[in-house]
């Protein structure tokens, strides 16, 4: 299957590989990829820029941002709510992890644009992490993004008011690249085969 087949309901290797990338090369804490911006898989074998920039096509510029914890909270429960419809606007992360409710119903309220408005109800997401440490709702952290999500693509409002850190001279498709060759030294392990957790839908205990 190709991946922007099923990236859009469910935690993706490749995508943590993509997100991966850009938490390492900007520094940040944490990293949220919409799954929209991975278009293809990389086979195995050499890869080529031409591989990743097939894979990731659309040039995003990639920012580090300063949120709030509420700001994460609010994305993940809005990536979450569409489900079991697939969306581009699923996120996908490095640097999180998570769990949420399959038999909740969404309490997102979104306007006739589809963009989010606010959580009203009780969370399908729950147990969040940041760091390897629970997730503060008032505190900052850095987080690499790109622009498209900072500005209010794919309904993500709640970004619209994070702090620019840091405008990055790659893009999304070079810092994959660069990622691979300097961090990986030129190899991509078996890890990135498949999910590594990040993404745990189980009901929550009463």
């Amino acid at each position: 299957r190709l991946v922007r087949d099923y990236n859009r309901t469910e935690e993706n290797g490749l995508c943590e590989l993509v997100a991966d990338s850009q938490r390492a090369i900007t520094g940040a804490q944490a990293t949220v990829i919409h799954a929209g911006s991975v278009r293809n898989n990389l086979n195995a074998g050499e890869i080529t820029f031409q591989d990743a920039l097939n894979t990731l096509p659309y040039y995003n510029e990639i920012v580090k941002v300063s949120v709030s914890g509420q700001m994460i909270l609010d994305a993940l429960e809005f990536s979450v709510s569409f489900l079991p419809q697939g969306v581009g606007g699923f996120l996908q992360v490095s640097g999180i992890t998570f769990s949420a409710d399959p038999d909740m119903e969404s309490s997102v309220q979104k306007d006739e644009k589809m963009q989010f408005v606010c959580v009203d109800g009780e969370r399908r997401v729950y147990d969040v992490t940041i760091a390897g440490e629970p997730l503060d709702p008032k505190a900052e952290s850095r987080l690499a993004t790109n622009m498209f999500l900072l500005t209010g693509g794919d309904g993500y409002t709640m970004f619209k008011e994070a702090d620019i850190l840091e405008t990055m001279p790659l893009s999304d498709s070079e810092m994959l690249m660069q990622y691979i060759e300097k961090d990986l030294g030129g190899m991509i392990p078996e890890q990135y085969g498949k999910p590594q957790g990040r993404i745990q839908w189980i009901p929550r205990k009463s």
